[in-house]
């Protein structure tokens, strides 16, 4: 709900797209910034008031958004915010991840998968159901973080706790799981730039705005509706090649998307199928992480694959406008077959060196 609600307010206060877009990219620059430290932040605050703080934060920043409307007060603002939110997001991953047993592992992190992402479709329709100005919209964005925080009112018994540090510094984990680690900077660089250009390159392809839009629909559908279907398969083959199989498929759709674009009948599955496989990498990629690492080497694993998604995300939107300049309108599909590709081929290769060496991606504990 909250960063479409910016955008309209910014776009109502005369900001510039320019200063829309530089604010948008304050929330990857958070997300750089924070998932450092969440392991030790974990360990000395401990899950659960980290929890609760960030929704606390996250609350006050919202409210403050419309009782501050200045844009210069927004950009600290809306950093604080967004940190309050990934350590809610990354806090409550790792929570989960470590709940996930070796016999369901993909199907439990799909159903979180699926809630998030069913999560980040009802926002905005909720947004359009109470509207974009005066106080109401900001007040039901406050409550439904408000009411998130509700359940760890009776988790406190099951909250997980982490003494100690990782056994391994930060760097360490961007290297440990080289093919999860850089399907995160995959997926958050496609994911980002679909999110934020498909309407645009749709709109570019003689599409009415509506249109466009319902496009977005159609991808966000799949992110839902496949995520258990991946999940379940993911518990049952080798996950390293089912992660090089989705980055083939992306590949595909990227590249398969000039030519169906004008195809009404053919896209609307596609871009199901699609939106479904992208975000399938980031579920298998976490499913990975939990299957390898162990508590506080948990956290910080974890908290990786989020910084390398927060690079794609801060990299790839970039990428894919100026290649929507200089190949227009087809540079986004030409984008995200690139960034696929070079993942399959660099994942493949280090598939093959594990094989050859003999590597099980047996659990680092």
């Amino acid at each position: 709900m909250l960063y479409p609600l910016l955008a309209l307010a910014l776009e109502r206060m005369g900001a510039q797209t320019t200063t829309i877009g530089v604010m948008a990219t304050v929330g990857s620059i958070a997300t750089l910034a924070i998932t450092p430290v969440i392991p030790r932040l974990m360990q000395r605050v401990g899950t659960l008031p980290l929890l609760v703080g960030s929704v606390v934060v996250a609350i006050a920043c919202t409210l403050l958004f419309n009782a501050w409307p200045e844009v210069w007060v927004w950009f600290p603002l809306r950093f604080v915010n967004s940190a309050a939110l990934i350590l809610l997001f990354v806090v409550s991953e790792i929570w989960i991840n470590q709940l996930a047993e070796d016999h369901n592992r993909g199907r439990v992190l799909g159903v979180y998968v699926t809630c998030f992402s069913a999560g980040g479709a009802a926002g905005p329709a909720l947004l359009f159901a109470v509207g974009t100005d005066g106080w109401l919209p900001y007040v039901v964005t406050a409550a439904v973080m408000g009411l998130s925080a509700l359940p760890l009112l009776f988790a406190r018994d099951v909250v997980p706790r982490f003494d100690h540090a990782p056994s391994m510094g930060f760097g360490y984990f961007l290297a440990a799981a080289p093919i999860a680690g850089l399907a995160a900077l995959a997926y958050g660089a496609v994911e980002t730039s679909v999110l934020h250009l498909l309407p645009v390159y749709a709109v570019r392809n003689a599409y009415s705005a509506e249109s466009a839009a319902f496009l977005l629909s159609l991808y966000g559908l799949g992110n839902v509706i496949l995520q258990l279907p991946i999940g379940w398969l993911s518990d049952r083959v080798d996950r390293r090649r089912l992660l090089l199989g989705c980055a083939a498929m992306g590949a595909v759709g990227g590249i398969a998307l000039p030519n169906l674009i004008e195809q009404p009948g053919l896209l609307e599955p596609l871009l199901v199928l699609w939106g479904g496989v992208v975000v399938g990498m980031y579920t298998i990629g976490l499913s990975m992480l939990s299957e390898r690492f162990r508590g506080p080497d948990l956290a910080a694993a974890n908290s990786a694959f989020i910084f390398l998604y927060g690079i794609g995300m801060l990299t790839g939107p970039t990428m894919a406008g100026v290649a929507m300049d200089v190949w227009d309108p087809h540079g986004l599909g030409g984008v995200v077959a690139v960034i696929f590709g070079l993942y399959v081929l660099v994942g493949g290769w280090f598939l093959l060196r594990d094989s050859r060496s003999g590597g099980t991606g047996d659990p680092v504990r």
